[in-house]
């Protein structure tokens, strides 16, 4: 019966001109989303606005799970039509951290060290109506130790990307 209901309402829409012939909505969803079919898709891009290209930074200490979603991140940005201009990784951040030892303990002081892993996933032109459902879904889906930061692109983002290294003088 429902497949009755989709294909009268299929033909009726094509009959109206509300989708292109070939549409597939189902019936709940052509209703609600008659706006994104390509006869009207037109109108709608014209009266959009974008953000400039964003920097959309994972931080985490845990390097697998920092590399799957930013994974993911990319595998989503493009399934919503939002299009992905660079991913890559800045390079790791080592710190150590040195125990104090109290006065008359038997045990050695340990030093241990903690690497901060960062992936960046850069976003150009991202449209102001797909923001939300984008930015929204980045923290429903985020992991446990892993922290999001969107930002504007800058050039010293893009400086950030490169391990620097001092210049000997007797090279210059």
């Amino acid at each position: 019966m429902l497949r009755r209901m989709a294909m009268t309402f299929l033909r009726q829409c094509q009959q109206q001109s509300v989708c292109e012939p070939g549409c597939r909505r189902l019936p709940w969803l052509a209703i609600q989303s008659a706006q994104f079919c390509q006869s009207t898709r037109e109108y709608y891009e014209d009266t959009r606005n974008t953000y400039p290209t964003l920097n959309v930074r994972v931080t985490g200490h845990d390097c697998t799970v920092v590399e799957h979603y930013a994974q993911y991140l990319h595998n989503m940005a493009q399934n919503l039509d939002i299009e992905v201009s660079d991913s890559y990784a800045l390079p790791t951040k080592t710190v150590v951290i040195q125990t104090l030892q109290r006065p008359g303990a038997i045990k050695k002081p340990r030093d241990f060290t903690l690497k901060t892993y960062e992936r960046v996933v850069q976003v150009n032109d991202l449209v102001s109506t797909k923001a939300p459902v984008f930015l929204e879904l980045l923290q429903l889906n985020m992991p446990q130790g892993v922290k999001v930061k969107v930002q504007e692109h800058t050039e010293e983002h893009y400086e950030d990307r490169f391990i620097k290294r001092d210049i000997p003088e007797w090279m210059l």
